[in-house]
């Protein structure tokens, strides 16, 4: 059974995120830390890479480069348990809004 442990560091850290289709950037060179607690939102006009991010972190799609961890979990290497994490939070938030 996966234990989620809540760091009080970084719960998301992003290096160098980069997603390319053909010739085109979605994401290029992306940077971000977000500490466990804190609210984060993507602003951005269209076409700007908010929902190609939000598919990388979610393990939907993979990165052409760069580097993801959440809650210290490698994106390529632990998508299992990050997925695992995403639908116990989504779960977890079922239960407590009825």
């Amino acid at each position: 059974m996966l234990q989620i442990i809540y760091l009080e560091e970084m719960m998301i850290k992003i290096n160098n995120l980069t997603k390319k289709y053909k010739e085109k950037y979605a994401v290029n060179n992306l940077n971000l830390e977000i500490k466990s607690g804190e609210l984060f939102s993507l602003l951005g006009t269209n076409g700007a890479g908010k929902t190609t991010t939000i598919k990388i972190l979610s393990t939907l799609i993979l990165p052409t480069s760069g580097e993801v961890k959440i809650n210290d979990f490698d994106l390529i290497k632990d998508s299992a348990k990050i997925k695992e994490i995403i639908i116990r939070f989504f779960f977890m938030e079922k239960l407590l809004s009825t």
